[in-house]
């Protein structure tokens, strides 16, 4: 009727062409999507990620590898979308997504976690002779990376095959590379092309 359910699930695995060069993944997915209304739809969705690989590197010769490198990777992600239509011509969408990342080196005995999240929103609106797609982001991950934008676009159509865009976005972001080094980036950025 309204509601839509997938689950899946991907399994890969090779030896590689040479010794240490192997690779397993088990990918598990499930996703959701539910018309509330005819205008409002949700939907989510939870992927699961296992890996775990020897050398991977390719260099012109094929027996300079490290024996003894293996990775592995485990992954969760979460994430949750929407969509209203705010008329014929016009929509909303929303989208947010939260991940979780564990990896291993075996050089490094410790696992290195990576975790965040990334929420996104965006009005839609369509006509004959002019679109524009209006929207804004934020990105955290670790509380040492973050990301913010807003954008705009506007595309106008001048004739039959030819259409004008203007545009302006602006990113804000900061990465810290360890205690001591932080670098952080404001830019405004205007677009145009025909």
């Amino acid at each position: 009727d309204r509601a839509s359910i997938s689950v899946g699930q991907l399994h890969y695995q090779t030896k590689g062409f040479r010794p240490n060069n192997d690779q397993t993944h088990n990918v598990y997915n499930a996703f959701m999507q539910y018309a509330v209304t005819p205008k409002f739809n949700v939907q989510a969705e939870f992927r699961r990620r296992e890996s775990e690989h020897g050398d991977l590197f390719q260099d012109f010769d094929p027996q300079i590898f490290n024996p003894n490198l293996r990775r592995e990777i485990n992954e969760y992600v979460a994430r949750a979308g929407a969509r209203y239509a705010l008329s014929q011509n016009q929509d909303l969408l929303f989208s947010g997504k939260y991940l979780d990342r564990s990896e291993k080196i075996s050089r490094n005995a410790d696992f290195t976690r990576l975790y965040g999240f990334q929420t996104e929103a965006q009005h839609l609106f369509r006509s004959k002779h002019f679109n524009s797609v209006l929207g804004g982001g934020v990105y955290r991950l670790d509380n040492d990376v973050y990301r913010n934008n807003v954008y705009m676009y506007s595309n106008f159509l001048l004739l039959k095959n030819l259409t004008a865009t203007l545009g302006l976005s602006h990113d804000d972001s900061k990465i810290a590379f360890d205690e001591d080094v932080k670098k952080r980036t404001s830019k405004l950025s205007p677009k145009i092309g025909v």
